[in-house]
C-alpha cells in the first residue's frame, strides 16, 4: 500500500485510504506528509521493542492500565504466558517493601522473620507476581534454600483460596507495588 499511500501509483478501490486524506483534504499534500513520516520512521533508531511492557503491552499507561486489570480479572488463567501478567520488572526489594506496608510492619521483619503471613505473602508475589526466580526471592528473604520458597508459594496458593484477609493483603501490597516506581 506504500505506493499507493505515497502517490507513486494510483489508490486501488479496494484498499482503504480515508484516513490518508485525514492528514490533508488535497490528496498531494496528504501524500506528501505520508512520504515525509515514512523517511523519519525509516531513518529513526526508535524501537517499539524497546517500549513493549510485559512483553506484549505498547500504548498510552492508562491504555496499559486498562489491558492489565483486563488480563488480571483471570488471575489464575492460562491465556497470558506468566510474563504477561502482573508487575514485570520488579525486584524483590520492592515487593518486600509493598507487603511491609500493606501489612504495616517494617520490611526487615518480613526478610529476617521466620514464617509468618507477610513473608509467605511475599514469596508468593515475588513468584507470581513479580516473576523473580527462586534463587533471588530466597535471597531477599534470608532463605538458604530456594526449595523454601516453592514450600512457601504453595501454602500461598493454598491459604490465598481460603483466607479473605490475606486476599486483601495481597491486593494491597500488588497495587502498592503498580504505584511504586
Amino acid at each position: 500500500s506504500y505506493r499507493a499511500h505515497a502517490g507513486y501509483e494510483p489508490i486501488p478501490d479496494w484498499l482503504a485510504s480515508d484516513w490518508l486524506f485525514a492528514l490533508d483534504p488535497d490528496p498531494k499534500a496528504a501524500q506528501a506528509i505520508y512520504r515525509e513520516f515514512i523517511d523519519e520512521k525509516l531513518s529513526s533508531t526508535e524501537s517499539l521493542w524497546d517500549k513493549l511492557e510485559g512483553q506484549f503491552y505498547l500504548g498510552t499507561a492508562g491504555w496499559i492500565e486498562k489491558m492489565r486489570k483486563r488480563v488480571e480479572s483471570k488471575p489464575r488463567s492460562d491465556e497470558h504466558s506468566k510474563a504477561q501478567r502482573l508487575l514485570p520488572r520488579k525486584t524483590m526489594v520492592e515487593v518486600i517493601r509493598s507487603v511491609a506496608r500493606a501489612f504495616g510492619v517494617n520490611p526487615n521483619a518480613i526478610r529476617k522473620g521466620r514464617g509468618g503471613a507477610a513473608r509467605m505473602l511475599s514469596a508468593w508475589i515475588g513468584w507470581q507476581g513479580a516473576i523473580l526466580e527462586l534463587r533471588p526471592i530466597a535471597a531477599a528473604l534470608l532463605l538458604r534454600s530456594a526449595g523454601h520458597v516453592s514450600n512457601l508459594v504453595r501454602k500461598c496458593e493454598r491459604e490465598l483460596a481460603r483466607d479473605k484477609l490475606l486476599q486483601q493483603f495481597a491486593c494491597a501490597a500488588i497495587d502498592d507495588l503498580r504505584v511504586t516506581v
